[in-house]
């Protein structure tokens, strides 16, 4: 397998627009900060039906971010039941980084199902479609950053994620909870 454009350097991961440029714009001007980095490259070539393939290989994103919301879950019911047992301030700081872990992985797996290209959901849309019509949106990929920052701007993106979010924070939430009412 060929990982010459694997890189664990963050510099190599950089796009000058959408890591840069667009934060910080969106930062003074909004009061958000919203950017992307380069995306990974895929290899079509090792995809033995590189149309269905393509959306196993978006839907990775998404799945690794509900991966890490459930281990942040699970860590946070862990923190929950110690701090039962033990006043540490370090177990209050273990709390909020879980919380936050929970709420940031949520928002971004929501985020990637979104069905703009470039992101994940995007992609996975664009294979279910039949060939014509998926050949006409593929074409709309140059837009999709500018689209999503666009919504994100008017705040409609925001208004978009919120309910899907709110449900799987609560579910994960639901989760903790029946994890500490075992202890």
């Amino acid at each position: 397998m060929d990982f010459s454009t694997s890189a664990i350097y963050p510099k190599s991961h950089i796009d000058p627009i959408g890591t840069i440029l667009v934060p910080i714009l969106t930062y003074f001007l909004a009061g958000i900060t919203f950017g992307w980095a380069k995306p990974v490259p895929v290899n079509y070539a090792y995809l033995k039906n590189p149309k269905k393939d393509i959306a196993w290989v978006a839907v990775a994103g998404p799945l690794s971010n509900f991966i890490m919301a459930f281990i942040w879950t699970i860590i946070l019911s862990i923190s929950l039941i110690l701090s039962a047992y033990t006043d540490l301030a370090l177990i209050d700081g273990i709390k909020v980084m879980s919380q936050l872990g929970i709420v940031i992985n949520t928002s971004f797996m929501i985020l990637n199902l979104i069905p703009i290209l470039p992101l994940d959901g995007g992609r996975i849309l664009g294979q279910f479609l039949p060939f014509p019509l998926s050949q006409k949106y593929q074409a709309t990929e140059q837009y999709g950053s500018f689209i999503v920052m666009g919504l994100a701007l008017l705040g409609i993106l925001g208004f978009i994620m919120k309910p899907f979010v709110m449900l799987f924070n609560g579910l994960f939430l639901s989760f903790m909870s029946l994890i500490v009412s075992i202890f």
